[in-house]
Order: C-alpha cells, then structure tokens, then sequence
C-alpha cells in the first residue's frame, strides 16, 4: 500500500497494487488494523473504526474480463470498390485466446468483410477489418449494423456494434436534375438578357428587316410607308458529285440564325417593332462526379415601344434543351422545355447614361431518361431578375480620337421541378452572374495618310449561387492599320481569357488578317487577303466573359487554329455590274484543307447592292464519313433584294 496526502488538505490516497490485482475479476476491501497509531499532524489519532459509506467507502469491485474497443474508419466506404478499413482491439487481460466473430445484415449484399471471424490474445491484441462495397441497384447510400462478439471457450465475454455507412457511387436523380435545371435556368436567362440588349441597341428605321436560315442576312435597310422591303438570301446546300452524303445544317442550326423585325412609326418621334429572334447556346460543368453538357434552342419574339429616350417591350419565348449527364457510374439525358414571358424596359438617363431592366416568369416540364430505370416527368418553372446600364466614360472626350464606354449588368434565375412521388424531391436552385466591362478603341490618322485604330478591352465576370462559381477576367486588345493609297490594311487581334479560379481554365485567341487591295473603291482588278487564327474563343469578339451565350469553361473547337487565304480578280461585265474569278484555301481544326474554285456577279461598290451570284466548286473534299475517300462538291448561291 501507499499512502499519499492530496495537496495541503486532510485528505490521503491510499493505492493498492501487487499481487493479483492485475489479472483479478472480484471484490477487493480495505480495513484498517487493529491498535494502529496512525495521526495527523495535529497529533490526533486515527479512528480504529474502518468507514463503510459515503465517499470514505472501502469496498472496491475490481474488473479485469476482457473487452473489446473498436476504431471507426477515418475513410469512406464507397461503392466503386475502394477498401476502407477499421480496427477490433482488446482491452484488459485474457486468461486464454478471444474469438471474436462478426455477424450483422450485411450478408447478401454488395458488402465484403475480411475476416469475419479472428482470434485475440494477450500476444495479438489488435485485428484490422477491410471492408470493399460494390455497385447494388439502388441510388440510395446504404446503412449495416455489425456486432461484434467476443468469447472465451464457447463463453461470451463482450460484444460491440457499429453502423457503417455505404456511400452510393450513383448520382441521385434529384442531384442530376438539378444540376441540369440550374444550367439551363441559368442560359435561359443569359438568352433573353441577350434578345433584350439586342432590342434596346436596335435601328429602329420604319420596314421590315429579316434573316433566314444563318447564311446572309434578309435585310430591308431604310423602307419607305409605301414600299415594302425584303432581301431574300439563298444558298443552295452543297451538291455532291459523287454519291457521298452531304453535311446540312439541323433545324435548331437554322432557328438559331433566323430573326425579323417590323417597325412602324406611331407618333413623331416614336415607333413600335413586331421583332423575333431564333437563339442557340450550349454549356458544359461538372458538378462533383458529375459532368454535364447541353444545347438550349428557341425562339424569341415580341413588341416594343419606343422613343427617343425610353423603350418598353414584352417577350414571349418558347426553347427547349436536350442535355447530356455522365458519372463513373451511369449516363443519362435530360430533355427541357420552357415558355415564358420577359417583360423589359430601357431609359436614357441622359446622354452618357442608359439603364434597364427585365423580369421574367415561365414554365414548363422536364424528363429524365436512364437506362434501366424509370423515365421522370414533372413540371418546372423558372424566375428571372435582370438589371443593367452603361454609358460613355467621361475621360473620353478629353482624349482625341477615343471613343471609352463601360457596362455592366447583373443576373438572377430560380429553376424549380416538382416532387414525383417515389422518384423525385423537389428540387431547386438559384444562380446569380454579375458583369462590369470597358472597352475603349482609338482611332488616329498618321502622317503617311493611313488609318490607326488600337482597341483594348477588359472584362470581369463573378458567378455565385448553386452552379459554377468564382471569377472571370478576360482581356482583349489589337489594332487596324490601313493604308487606302496602297490598298493595303493589316488586322492584329488578341484576347486572353483568365476563367474561374477553381476551373483552373486558361483559352486564349489571335488572329491576323491581311488584304492587299490596290483599287479599294472598286470590285474590279487584283485583291488578295490572308488570315491566321490561333487559339481558342475567337478573338474578334472581345469581352467574351460579356457576351450572353459565352459560358465560361466553354471552347469552341472549330475557331481554334483556322486559316484562310483568297485571291480574286474582277471584270467590269458592263451596267455597274462586276464578275470576279477567285480560289479560296481554308483549313480548320475540325475541316481537312478545302480549295474552292468560283465565280461571283454582283454590283461594284458604288452601285446599289441589290443582286449577287456566287457559284463555286470544291474538288477533292474529305467526306463527312470519314473513311478518308475524297468527294467533289459544288455550290450557287443568289442574293436579291427588292
């Protein structure tokens, strides 16, 4: 025994040990002897009396039987097979060898334990558990209760259970879903944002104005009240030589390039447009093991009244998206469609200054197909809030030449699709972009008589809310040199666009143009012009993180290493009309080289543009099946305008 006094208090510790103590399972008492001359330090003696309650008991139950601890995992068990481990330790002292066997609800299903049945000693007193799940048919995480039980010869000593989580390696359906509905509200919105900027920078002279099918535009310039105006533009598709089938445009291609207008004068001063608009975006993301990618097409169309100041308007859309979902453990589409209505307005807060505002309200239904499983339907509805303004800065006027102008715009969505019973929650989720961009072009005559135009452009971009976040820089600039006398100009353009942090994203595009045109005031005599494009996102068009249908993380592989060369000489064919022979070399990343052989008739440039053909062949042109065989091509194209 050893007998110990507790700090500066009346108080002593008395520790037993030795003996059994150790391996002993029992009931352990301490007396005091008989006669003992035990005092404190006052002198006083120590009662001869032994306590038998309250905290002085002197009864003490000492267990040493064996027990069982176990370590829960620090890993996650996964379906995809990843073994995550745990660990089945001994505690306290064993006169033999401890069974210990696992038993639980795990049997029968995609779970696999080693082992499950092991022996502890006083030699080996840790086991490690290795569980492996693998894919079952649910998309649900999976719950296993496994005991623990430990023996000694046939005896149960201790037993221990635990719950396991499994998670699933499938994507739930509500998940899938939302990440879809939040792009597709999120390009909705960047869609109409986009109809409505159109519509406010629009040329509001009285006639009609359209466009068909992407090619050349159906356009009526400045129309009388009493002449109506309408330029048709035709190509005919391709015509293959030979028997190989040839490439056309799908309808969503011919929707997204088609677009009219009708405006009518209503009073002095102002006016009302009947205008639509087809449209087509696409975006790609990811969202955890989620990858996504989508095309969203429609059409646009509605009426605005406007002045000198203001502009009023109402849209009506109608668009669809088909998306495509990709995880390590299923694929999927989702097929959308949606109607709404934007209400939008526009004012000039005075001559530098110009604000607007746009809301808007839709529905419609979404289905999501998988293989093996049921097809999902249920409605959706989608809210929109839009508000922008920009203007001239006011330090361009104090420069020569200059014309500075920023803008800036903000954009909400809410994409929601109902609950279906036994299939779907109820999903929902917000997406909010925020845009401020400059852009500034100086234009400066030299001594030598040509033109200098530099331009510089730089764009910032935040998005927030359920889908992709971060910020967005993109930075643009470039110059134009042209020098009449000679014929000669040159264009040098550049952007870099530094994207979304956590997309770890980098694209960037060059592209020079030269033309070589020693009679520019006529189509007739030699021109030439070369042009070399490098890189991703086309830099023509600076401020991409700006534009409404750039989504950042997107490529577009067709504009990324294109080149084109053409040299022309044109014939005066008597009446102001010109008949140009010309061969064209063009390649892109996604086109083998292609040489066109042609011949076009149209006005010279002094006359009024109101009729041209275009007739050309492309011989030895790689089919569109790949196989490497070569095809010969031919082409007529006839523009009128009347």
């Amino acid at each position: 025994l050893a007998v110990s006094q507790v700090g500066s208090t009346n108080s002593y510790d008395i520790t037993a040990s030795g003996g059994d103590l150790a391996g002993l399972t029992g009931t352990v008492t301490l007396g005091f002897a008989q006669g003992q001359n035990i005092q404190d330090t006052s002198g006083n003696a120590l009662s001869n009396t032994t306590p038998t309650t309250g905290t002085n008991e002197n009864i003490f139950v000492v267990d040493n039987t064996p027990k069982l601890s176990l370590t829960l995992p620090k890993v996650k068990f996964r379906e995809d097979g990843t073994p995550g481990t745990y660990q089945v330790q001994l505690l306290g002292q064993a006169d033999g060898d401890v069974t210990v066997e696992i038993t639980g609800d795990w049997r029968g299903s995609n779970v696999h334990l080693d082992p499950t049945m092991f022996v502890l000693s006083a030699s080996k007193k840790k086991q490690t558990i290795t569980v492996t799940a693998g894919e079952d048919e649910d998309k649900k995480n999976s719950e296993i209760t496994l005991t623990h039980t430990a023996k000694i010869g046939g005896i149960e000593i201790d037993s221990k259970t635990i719950e396991l989580t499994i998670v699933d390696n499938d994507i739930p359906p509500s998940e899938v879903i939302k990440s879809g509905l939040l792009r597709f509200g999120r390009t909705m919105g960047e869609q109409s944002v986009g109809a409505i900027q159109d519509r406010l920078n629009a040329l509001r002279s009285p006639g009609f104005v359209g466009r068909i099918a992407g090619h050349s535009p159906l356009s009526g310039e400045t129309c009388h009240e009493d002449q109506s105006c309408v330029q048709l533009d035709r190509e005919a598709f391709p015509a293959n030589l030979s028997e190989a089938p040839t490439q056309t445009p799908s309808e969503d291609e011919i929707l997204a390039s088609t677009s009219f207008s009708h405006t009518k004068e209503t009073t002095v001063g102002a006016s009302m447009t009947y205008w639509g608009q087809g449209v087509r975006s696409g975006f790609k993301g990811k969202d955890g093991q989620l990858s996504l990618e989508g095309d969203v097409a429609g059409f646009m169309m509605g009426v605005d009244w406007s002045d000198d100041n203001r502009v009023y308007g109402l849209m009506l859309s109608r668009n669809k998206a088909e998306i495509s979902s990709s995880s390590e453990a299923s694929s999927g589409h989702m097929d959308m469609k949606l109607t709404a209505l934007v209400p939008y307005a526009g004012m000039n807060i005075n001559d530098d200054v110009e604000i607007w505002g746009a809301l808007g309200f839709g529905s419609g239904e979404v289905t999501r197909k998988e293989k093996d499983a049921d097809d999902i339907v249920t409605d959706l509805s989608w809210r929109m809030v839009a508000v922008g303004t920009s203007g001239d800065l006011p330090s361009s006027q104090s420069i020569p030449g200059a014309d500075l102008r920023w803008r800036s715009d903000v954009l909400w969505t809410q994409t929601k699709a109902d609950a279906v019973e036994d299939q779907l929650d109820e999903v929902s989720g917000k997406t909010l972009r925020k845009r401020l961009g400059v852009e500034s072009v100086w234009e400066y005559q030299l001594a030598t008589g040509a033109l200098f135009r530099p331009s510089l452009e730089v764009g910032l971009r935040h998005d927030s809310g359920d889908a992709e976040t971060g910020f967005g820089l993109d930075i643009g600039g470039g110059f134009e040199w042209a020098d009449q006398v000679r014929g000669l100009s040159v264009v040098v353009k550049g952007r870099k666009l530094v994207l979304h942090e956590k997309a770890a994203f980098d694209d960037w595009g060059v592209r020079l143009t030269a033309v070589y045109d020693p009679t520019p005031a006529t189509r007739e005599g030699f021109s030439a012009r070369i042009s070399q494009q490098l890189g991703g996102v086309s830099p023509e068009e600076h401020g991409s993180l700006l534009k409404n249908d750039q989504l950042p993380g997107v490529n577009d592989p067709t504009q990324s290493d294109r080149w084109e060369v053409e040299v022309a000489y044109g014939v005066s064919q008597g009446e102001g009309m010109v008949g140009t022979s010309y061969m064209s070399i063009e390649e892109g990343p996604t086109e083998a080289e292609t040489t066109r052989l042609g011949y076009r008739i149209q006005p010279d440039l002094t006359q009024t543009q109101n009729m041209s053909l275009d007739v050309w062949a492309e011989p030895g042109v790689a089919n569109t099946e790949g196989t490497g065989d070569k095809d010969d091509r031919a082409g007529l194209k006839l523009t009128t305008l009347w």
